[in-house]
């Protein structure tokens, strides 16, 4: 192992918090973004169920009030731990957002 200067130390040091301070900062807006998105779609998806309302077949009023409760079903049996701040919970919720949106897409 070589030596290493007290300055040389340091500037490793302030190298490494610098680019530290980088990826927490990205790490933060791909957060932001992916919260963004992810709620964008769940609103669109409650706009697209309080829109349809306005159909006027008897059928696909049916077939509509199915998948609503399917839906509400699905969301009801979520178990998310928001204040352990897991991936697996944010999965979970991307991928109801995704399931609801292919459920309603030709609404």
């Amino acid at each position: 192992m070589t030596r290493i200067s007290r300055d040389e130390f340091a500037e490793c040091q302030r190298d490494l918090r610098d680019r530290l301070a980088g990826v927490r900062a990205e790490f933060e807006e791909a957060l932001a973004h992916y919260s963004v998105r992810v709620q964008g779609e769940l609103a669109r998806i409650g706009d697209a169920v309080s829109d349809s309302s306005n159909s006027s077949d008897a059928s696909e009023r049916a077939r509509r009030a199915e998948v609503i409760r399917e839906a509400t079903r699905a969301i009801r049996e979520l178990r998310l731990k928001p204040e352990r701040g897991r991936r697996r919970d944010l999965r979970t919720v991307e991928e109801l957002a995704k399931d609801l949106t292919e459920r309603i897409a030709d609404w």
